[in-house]
């Protein structure tokens, strides 16, 4: 059902599945279904007639993909993996998004994107929004958005929710409900500070108060913006990360 979403979507959108419900498969499956819908003559051209580009925000993602990818059978010499010193360049080439930003073509080359924690890639994001002003730059391209969790209300996801509008939602409590996940169970366990802890923890905090006190600004998104400033103002704001 996620997958001919997207397809009648006009192979654009995201995907909102909670974790451990598929959000991978849903993603391979809309890459084999739309190597059968892109014309291998469109536009940019290819050394490959499906480029795929999967990026991910860690690099140890690019391991668990190309790990299952290999598991579906698909040969090595088909998927590439694009960070670091290690720059190959494939039918399949699984990347971050930090090193795509050094290499705009590669964004360009590939017929379909899959944008994994697509989340990431909000309006208060420069360098990862880089990354999507690129994608978006070619109307033909397939481009597929995975994430557990996404605010539509939230200013900073605008882009994401105009050009990759959520196509399918699959919530944690309807997999419970459904019995595709077990339902979780939290167990406080307490725990005694140390003298030298306590004293480390009402020392930041107090710190922490009184920076924010200072600018009357008191979550991390807010505080980050200060971080731009420089100056003494960007001083502070790094402290009260720190």
């Amino acid at each position: 059902e996620a997958v001919d979403a997207w397809i009648s979507n006009g192979l654009r959108g995201s995907i909102i599945y909670s974790s451990g419900t598929g959000k991978t498969e849903i993603a391979f499956e809309s890459a084999r279904r739309a190597a059968d819908i892109i014309s291998v003559t469109s536009s940019p051209p290819s050394d490959y007639p499906m480029a795929i580009l999967i990026l991910v925000p860690r690099i140890v993602l690019i391991a668990q993909y190309l790990k299952r990818l290999l598991n579906y059978g698909i040969p090595d010499d088909k998927i590439g993996v694009y960070f670091g010193e290690r720059k190959e360049i494939r039918e399949i080439t699984i990347s971050t998004y930090q090193s795509v930003t050094y290499n705009p073509g590669l964004i360009r080359r590939s017929k379909m994107i899959i944008f994994d924690e697509v989340h990431l890639v909000s309006d208060t994001s420069r360098v990862l929004r880089k990354v999507f002003d690129i994608a978006v730059e070619d109307s033909s391209k397939a481009l597929l958005g995975l994430t557990a969790t996404i605010d539509e209300q939230d200013p900073r996801y605008n882009t994401i929710i105009t050009v990759l509008p959520p196509v399918k939602k699959f919530m944690l409590k309807e997999a419970i409900k459904e019995g595709r996940l077990t339902k979780p169970v939290v167990i406080p366990m307490q725990v005694r500070f140390t003298d030298k802890e306590q004293e480390l923890y009402d020392t930041y905090s107090t710190k922490i108060r009184n920076i924010s006190s200072r600018f009357k600004r008191y979550d991390a998104t807010s505080m980050s913006l200060l971080l731009r400033k420089g100056g003494f103002v960007g001083g502070l704001a790094r402290a009260w990360f720190l």
